[in-house]
């Protein structure tokens, strides 16, 4: 039972973030497929969970196993936040190009077929470095998710 509230406490609740955001999506989109899972989203709840473990783990007796996976978990932290920075930039910046464009439509204002096209351009490649982002978030994911888990088992964080 204690697994279960453990469970719960570390992994599911900072993880809820990344999966009632990808929820909202799939309900919105009307299927749910690796699109509506958001790389910002999925790496602030992987920063999120990655501090809780690294709270729990301080409280382990013994010094070398406290440290070594306090610093493992705070890297992660660091490496989580660095990624959800890096995708939150790329997101808007692609927002506000798309808006840019809509407002020239909507507006009718001539713009240059060189100037839509590099707007264009630019949207393309930043979607590109999302992907990579959010495949970046889904491994970072598979490794600490599971890593958390072993660690309660290992060294019994559920009863600390």
């Amino acid at each position: 039972m204690k697994s279960i509230a453990w469970i719960l406490k570390y992994i599911i609740f900072p993880l809820s973030p990344f999966f009632l955001g990808a929820l909202v999506r799939g309900l919105h989109e009307g299927f749910l497929n690796f699109i509506v899972f958001s790389p910002t989203e999925l790496s602030f709840s992987m920063a999120m969970l990655s501090l809780c473990i690294a709270i729990n783990a301080s409280r382990i007796r013994e010094q070398e196993n406290r440290e070594a996976l306090t610093n493992i978990f705070q890297l992660s932290v660091v490496i989580s936040l660095s990624l959800f920075a890096w995708a939150s930039f790329i997101e808007t910046d692609i927002n506000h190009n798309l808006n840019i464009l809509l407002n020239n439509l909507n507006n009718r204002i001539q713009t240059e077929e060189s100037v839509k096209y590099s707007y264009i351009q630019r949207i393309n490649e930043f979607k590109i470095i999302l992907i990579k982002l959010r495949i970046a978030a889904f491994v970072l994911a598979s490794i600490i998710v599971p890593l958390a888990i072993y660690s309660n088992h290992k060294y019994e964080l559920e009863d600390l």
